[in-house]
């Protein structure tokens, strides 16, 4: 098959097919990008880095903290600091509620297929663009 050939293979239904076998045998729920929300707190919590560079250190590391008991250390350490504002620490305490969604200690047990990050998203989606349009 030459890949003008391919162009006409309705996507839909391959789509479907290999959604439907990785619903079937995979649990599946919503996750967020750490590089994102790393991000996030860069453009929050900047008042941070001003005052406390260490503290905002341990917070950027947070998205990508592979140990569960660690990610909790780290938490303390940042609570234990008093370095935050009332505001960044209720913001960082929202952040929080959904760390089951974010923190690679609590993702990586979830299939991803290798794809984490939406700059990989977004990178595939641009090598498929590219050779399908």
């Amino acid at each position: 098959m030459t890949v003008t050939q391919f162009r006409k293979v309705p996507l839909i239904l391959c789509d479907f097919i290999i959604v439907s076998g990785i619903l079937k045998h995979f649990s599946s729920r919503m996750l967020l990008c750490g590089w994102h929300v790393q991000r996030n707190f860069l453009s929050n919590l900047s008042g941070v880095a001003k005052k406390h560079k260490e503290t905002y250190d341990e917070i950027l590391d947070l998205p990508f903290v592979t140990c569960e008991k660690k990610f909790e250390e780290k938490i303390q350490k940042i609570w234990d600091s008093s370095k935050l504002s009332e505001q960044e620490e209720k913001y960082l305490r929202e952040k929080l509620k959904t760390k089951y969604k974010w923190a690679k200690c609590y993702t990586k047990s979830s299939f991803c297929a290798g794809v984490c990050t939406t700059s990989r998203v977004e990178g595939l989606r641009s090598v498929l663009k590219k050779h399908l349009n």
